[in-house]
């Protein structure tokens, strides 16, 4: 799901996408909210707005004003233009190595059980000197009926051991509490460890950095792939 706070850091960071180019989403990705898309581009904010379009096509439609044009989703659901149980691995379809300028995981990868086949194929599919970007949950998350959203959540220490054994650049480490407005925070270890406990803040503190008492807070990660084109490592801490 394409949240507010992905569509305000790829906003942020639009200069760094190639003038032209091809994404591949794992994952279905819908829009979250037409409205904070809307007011995001309003060049594009009639399209966004338009109910016959579908949340797909919005997404769609946000990556090509980018100049992202070439669209494709890699999920296991009937939709998908490449449907693979990522549970296996994608080495086994050479027709997307190294294919893509950008590769998404817009709140995927802790759907899926295999941790190990995921990173790899973003890091397989993706071109020298691509981008990856990670929308994924951090702390809290405890929707699911009660039993918590996917199988996993995330550290920013994930990514900074990611991105370290496979040499990607970091561009971009932000951690957003779940708001309509796509609120952001540059990563700071010193905020980070308030975001995970916000009981210990009084809630004047709380309002002020959005993290309400249910607290969702999301991490995400933007990496460039660097031109070495080595297998993909399994980080080690």
């Amino acid at each position: 799901m394409l949240i507010p706070s992905a569509i305000s850091l790829l906003k942020k960071h639009r200069k760094i996408l190639p003038p032209t180019g091809s994404i591949a989403d794992l994952g279905d990705q819908l829009l979250y909210s037409r409205e904070h898309a809307a007011q995001a581009f309003p060049e594009i904010s009639n399209q966004i707005l338009d109910e016959d379009i579908d949340s797909f096509k919005c997404v769609s439609l946000i990556y090509q004003n980018m100049g992202l044009c070439n669209r494709i989703c890699i999920d296991y659901s009937e939709n998908a233009d490449i449907r693979i149980n990522l549970n296996h691995s994608a080495l086994s379809l050479p027709e997307i190595e190294a294919k893509f300028d950008m590769v998404t995981n817009h709140g995927f990868s802790e759907h899926v059980f295999n941790q190990m086949s995921v990173f790899e194929c973003m890091h397989y599919i993706c071109k020298s000197g691509g981008i990856m970007f990670h929308t994924v949950p951090c702390q809290g998350w405890a929707d699911g009926n009660g039993w918590g959203h996917g199988f996993y959540q995330y550290q920013p220490n994930f990514f900074r051991n990611l991105a370290s054994s496979n040499n990607y650049k970091i561009i971009d480490l932000q951690i957003s509490p779940f708001t309509q407005s796509g609120t952001l925070h540059t990563f700071d270890s010193k905020l980070y460890p308030i975001f995970a406990n916000p009981h210990l803040l009084k809630e004047e503190a709380r309002e002020k950095l959005e993290i309400n008492k249910g607290q969702f807070v999301s991490i995400l990660a933007i990496m460039k792939k660097s031109a070495d084109q080595r297998r993909f490592l399994c980080p080690h801490e």
